[in-house]
């Protein structure tokens, strides 16, 4: 795949993934008036037990066969059969479970949310063939159509619970709706039939970076939900609700710039064999998810509390400080998507596997201590456990891709140092009192002024070189 085709692929994933968070902020208010904190509480303390057994199930093959540069019948066949086979044991073993984790919780009504969702474990396993052979394909299009189908679709059925009264039923029926059309979709592109095949020696040298590559997305799913259960088990269900808001809305810039760059960049960096065109992809793909995200994540930390109030409303008031505080979050997590994507696809999946255990453990220590201090202290323990984990764990991986510590922090820099004009003249809007939709208004247009102007200023033309300087060549075959 040519690198000009990932560029655009990039921007193709960032246009549907625009579509998912627009419905998702219009969605978002929405459900927020017509359901309020509790139901959103309980499905997220339902959420991460589904998630977990979500990621097992398909045993991280799915990243080995994107790796391949072609796909046989008889493998493709064999991890169908294999995934299937351990999505159904494990969503058995789910709803056996339920009521044991609904006591952990401390919430009975959690039980029958966690049986109704075990299905998404399975409906996850079935689309890892196809998936990987989209991905590998580069037929990112389809991505989207899957994505756009299973969004519009569990978008109506949210609403439509919501307002027949269902609660946090509501939240549930999304889920299963989404994950039905998303598998009609993406099974249909990706035109594969499995075969009655099975040949366990096909499967075995994937495990290892299948292995590590679970390891990773579990601990990675420990750093970012875990915390939900110990929120909800200290403060209860309505400041879960309030803190899993928050959190939502610090994933945004991930899910509308990080996620496409990791899907785009890891196919890519698994077919270039030159280490210096690695490096430079490397750092192209952080000054690009810099420039897009530093903003977004300086915006949000100066106007949370505009935004809580004139979108969601009074009864998410609470949203406005953690929501604050978590905005820097928002910026590490997608640099740490594309040193993620990276790092897969020189296949370290073992150091990628040990990162994210290292920001797992921090995250969920600071947490567990700064619960205690209430909503504004958990997000305070995170902020804090992002930071001084996180930064290390970057410099680390940087050394290994073969990029100096120095030159990640020089791209960057620029963005940074934008994002910190643009943060000055939203303080300085912020000094003229208004009601908080026009002052929200009013310190967006003011902050993108700036941050445009400091752009234009401080050498943009050096990153949209780089970035057209992409289109001269495809990338090389391994082993060039």
């Amino acid at each position: 795949m040519k690198i000009p085709n990932a560029v655009k692929s990039v921007l193709a994933l960032a246009g549907s993934n625009g579509f998912r968070i627009g419905a998702q902020l219009v969605l978002l208010p929405v459900l927020a008036r017509l359901l309020g904190p509790e139901p959103y509480g309980l499905v997220a303390l339902a959420m991460p037990f589904v998630l977990v057994t979500n990621l097992v199930a398909d045993a991280g093959l799915g990243g080995a066969l994107v790796r391949e540069k072609e796909l046989d019948a008889t493998t493709e066949s064999t991890i169908f059969w294999l995934t299937l086979a351990l999505s159904l044991a494990l969503a058995g073993g789910l709803a056996l479970l339920s009521a044991p984790f609904a006591w952990l919780a401390s919430e009975p009504q959690l039980a029958p949310l966690i049986v109704a969702l075990a299905p998404v474990v399975v409906m996850s396993a079935l689309v890892t063939v196809p998936n990987a052979r989209l991905h590998s394909a580069g037929r990112f299009t389809a991505f989207a159509a899957g994505d756009v189908g299973s969004t519009a679709a569990g978008a109506l059925v949210a609403v439509g619970g919501a307002y027949a009264g269902w609660g946090a039923w509501a939240l549930v029926g999304q889920q299963l709706c989404a994950w039905t059309v998303k598998l009609a979709i993406v099974s249909w592109q990706a035109g594969f039939t499995p075969r009655l095949r099975f040949d366990a020696a096909r499967c075995r040298p994937h495990l290892a970076f299948g292995v590590h590559s679970l390891g990773s997305r579990i601990a990675d799913f420990l750093a970012r939900n875990l915390d939900n259960l110990i929120v909800g088990r200290a403060l209860g269900v309505g400041p879960l609700g309030v803190y899993s808001m928050a959190y939502q809305i610090i994933r945004l810039p991930e899910m509308l710039v990080g996620g496409p760059l990791f899907m785009v960049i890891f196919p890519a960096i698994a077919r270039t064999g030159s280490r210096a065109e690695r490096v430079r992809l490397y750092g192209v793909a952080l000054s690009g998810v810099s420039l897009a995200v530093a903003p977004l994540a300086a915006g949000l930390a100066m106007t949370a509390d505009l935004l809580v109030e004139a979108v969601l409303g009074p009864k998410w008031v609470a949203v406005g400080a953690p929501l604050a505080m978590l905005a820097p979050v928002s910026f590490v997590l997608c640099v740490f998507a594309v040193t993620s994507a990276v790092l897969l696809g020189i296949g370290r999946a073992d150091l990628q596997f040990r990162n994210a255990l290292g920001l797992a453990g921090a995250t969920l220590a600071g947490v567990g201590a700064g619960v205690w201090f209430g909503l504004t202290g958990t997000a305070a323990g995170l902020l804090s456990a992002t930071l001084l984990v996180g930064v290390p764990l970057l410099a680390s991986s940087a050394r290994a891709v073969g990029m100096r510590p120095g030159a990640m922090l020089a791209a960057l820099r620029q963005s940074v140092g934008c994002a910190i004009v643009m943060a000055g003249a939203v303080a300085l809007t912020r000094q003229v009192e208004l009601a908080p939709l026009p002052q929200l208004i009013a310190c967006v247009l003011a902050g993108g002024a700036a941050y445009a102007c400091a752009v234009a200023l401080s050498g943009w033309r050096d990153l949209a070189n780089q970035i057209r300087s992409l289109q001269a060549a495809p990338t090389q075959p391994k082993g060039a």
